[in-house]
C-alpha cells in the first residue's frame, strides 16, 4: 500500500483507525514509522505522533463541498509550550504543492492549543488561499476571526496573504505595496527618532533654548515686574502715611524749641526738666526711624515662590483717660485698678476713605460692659465715653452710643461679644457711616453718623469699665 503524500495518507488512516490504534501501528511498523516520520520529515523521529489532521474520506473527495478542516495539535505528546511547533508543520505543509492544491477551496480553518506566530499565520494565508474565516483559540492567544475573502486594497482579486499587523489581507500585487508602504512608515519612524536624538543633544548642551527654561526666564521677567510695581506702591503708601506722622513731629519739636529757648535765655531749668525734653527727643527719634503705626511684612502672593511685600497702615491708642492703661506699644488697653470707666483713643485721624480695625476681646467679665466706636477729634477725651458728645458706638450690653446719648437694642442691636471673640470695626468716611462685626458670629451692625454732630476728623474710641478687661487692637 502506498502511503502517497501526507495529506492522503492521515485522512484514510483516521478513518479506520483511533489514535491508540495509529500510535501502537507507527510503533509496531518501521515501514509506516518511516512513512509517517521519516520520508515526510515533519519532526524528528524521537517525537512520536505529535500531529494528527483528520478529516472523513468523504470529505477528502469532496473539498468543493466541504469547506471545513481542522487541525489539533495534542499537548499529551507535543506541550503547547513549544513556540515553534504550529510554525514548523504548516512551513512543511506550504512547502508542498499537493498540500496547496487540496486546500484551495478551503474557507474556514480551526486552531486550537497551538502557539501562534507571525511566521505560522503568514503560512496559513499561503496554505489556505480561499480562506474567508480564520478562528484561534488557545491559551497563549485570545480567540480572533479574520474575516476575508478579497483584497483589502483593490476589493477584487482574491486575497492570498494575511497580515497580522493591521490583521487585513492582500492579493499577490498588493502585498507587495503594503509592504512599502509599512517601509515608508519604518523610515518616517527613523527620521522621527534621528530628530527625537538631536533634540535631546540640543538641549542638553543648550538648555536655555528648552520650552521649559523659556518659560521659566518668562516667569521671572514677570515676577519682576510685578516686585517693582508692589514696591513703588509700598513706597508710595509708606510716604503718604510717613507724611502725616512726620507733620505731628514737627508740631512737637517746635514746641520743644520753644521750650528750650525760653529756658536757655532765662536760666530756669532743672534736672527734672532737662529728663522730660530727652525723653521727649528719644520718643520723637525712635519714631522718627519706626513709626508706631507703620510696619513692613512678608504676605501672601499670587506668584509662586514670592513673598509679596504687604505694607500694613494700622493704629496704636496714643491718648487715655480714667482707669485705663495702654500696653504693649499701644496695641493693648487694659482696665486698672477696682472697677471704673476708662476710655482711650487711637492716635490716627480719619476723614476720607474706608479703614478697618479688628479688636480681640482677650478679657472681659461676665457682666461685659465695653464700648467700641468712635468720636470727633475736636471733642477732649474723658473717661466716661458714653456720655461724651460726639461719641457714636455700640456697648456690649445690648446699648448703643449715639452722640452721648445711650439707647437700649437701637435698630434691633443685641450684643453677642464674648471673651477671645475677633470684632471688626469698619470706619466709611465717604459714606458717613461706621459698622461692627462679630467675626464668630457674622452678626453685624450698621450705624450713620451725622457729620454736624461728629464732625470730621474721627478718632477711634473703645472705653472699658470692670477691672482686668482687656482689649487688643490687631493689625488690618
Amino acid at each position: 500500500m502506498d502511503s502517497g503524500p501526507f495529506l492522503d495518507i492521515i485522512p484514510i488512516l483516521l478513518g479506520h483507525f483511533d489514535l491508540l490504534s495509529l500510535i501502537r501501528l507507527a510503533q509496531a511498523c518501521r515501514f509506516w514509522k518511516r512513512r509517517l516520520y521519516g520520508d515526510l520529515k515533519l519532526w524528528p523521529n524521537v517525537i512520536e505522533l505529535p500531529f494528527i489532521c483528520h478529516m472523513r474520506v468523504y470529505d477528502c473527495k469532496c473539498h468543493d463541498t466541504e469547506k471545513t478542516i481542522q487541525v489539533k495539535l495534542w499537548s499529551t505528546v507535543l506541550p503547547p509550550e513549544d513556540p515553534k511547533a504550529l510554525e514548523t508543520i504548516l512551513e512543511k505543509m506550504t512547502s508542498s504543492e499537493e498540500s496547496i492544491r487540496r486546500f484551495r477551496h478551503v474557507e474556514k480553518v480551526l486552531f486550537k492549543n497551538f502557539i501562534h506566530t507571525d511566521v505560522s499565520l503568514r503560512s496559513t494565508s499561503l496554505l489556505f488561499p480561499s480562506i474567508k474565516e480564520i478562528s484561534f483559540e488557545g491559551v497563549h492567544m485570545a480567540s480572533v476571526k479574520v474575516n476575508r475573502s478579497l483584497c483589502s486594497m483593490c476589493g477584487k482579486v482574491p486575497s492570498l496573504s494575511f497580515c497580522v499587523g493591521c490583521e487585513r489581507v492582500f492579493c499577490t500585487e498588493h502585498v507587495e505595496q503594503h509592504r512599502l508602504d509599512l517601509s515608508s512608515l519604518l523610515d518616517r519612524t527613523i527620521l522621527e527618532h534621528d530628530q527625537c536624538k538631536q533634540k535631546i543633544i540640543q538641549y542638553t548642551e543648550e538648555s536655555k533654548s528648552h520650552p521649559l527654561m523659556k518659560q521659566i526666564d518668562e516667569w521671572e521677567k514677570q515676577s519682576i515686574e510685578k516686585i517693582q510695581q508692589v514696591a513703588v506702591d509700598a513706597r508710595k503708601q509708606v510716604l503718604r502715611t510717613f507724611g502725616l506722622f512726620a507733620s505731628d513731629a514737627i508740631t512737637i519739636m517746635k514746641t520743644l524749641t520753644e521750650e528750650l529757648t525760653k529756658a536757655q535765655d532765662n536760666d530756669n531749668f532743672f534736672e527734672k526738666d532737662l529728663r522730660q525734653w530727652m525723653d521727649r527727643l528719644t520718643k520723637v527719634k525712635k519714631e522718627l526711624d519706626k513709626p508706631p503705626t507703620i510696619s513692613i511684612r512678608k504676605g501672601g502672593s499670587d506668584v509662586p515662590f514670592i513673598s509679596k511685600i504687604i505694607i500694613n497702615v494700622s493704629d496704636i491708642f496714643d491718648k487715655s483717660a480714667g482707669r485705663i492703661a495702654i500696653k504693649d506699644e499701644g496695641k493693648l488697653i487694659v482696665n486698672i485698678g477696682s472697677n471704673g470707666y476708662g476710655t482711650v483713643r487711637s492716635k490716627g485721624e480719619y476723614s476720607t476713605g474706608k479703614h478697618r480695625f479688628r479688636f480681640k476681646i482677650e478679657h472681659s467679665s461676665t457682666h461685659k460692659w465695653n464700648l467700641i466706636g468712635i468720636v470727633s477729634k475736636t471733642t477732649p477725651i474723658q473717661a466716661t465715653a458714653y456720655n461724651t458728645l460726639t461719641s457714636f458706638g455700640w456697648i456690649a450690653n445690648n446699648f448703643v452710643c449715639l452722640n452721648g446719648k445711650l439707647f437700649a437694642n437701637h435698630n434691633g442691636y443685641k450684643s453677642d461679644i464674648e471673651k477671645n471673640d475677633i470684632i471688626e470695626l469698619l470706619i466709611d468716611c465717604n459714606k458717613q457711616t461706621i459698622r461692627l462685626t462679630n467675626e464668630r458670629t457674622h452678626n453685624a451692625h450698621e450705624l450713620t453718623v451725622d457729620t454736624a454732630l461728629c464732625p470730621f476728623p474721627w478718632q477711634i474710641q473703645l472705653s472699658l469699665y470692670y477691672s482686668k478687661d482687656c482689649i487688643r487692637l490687631l493689625w488690618r
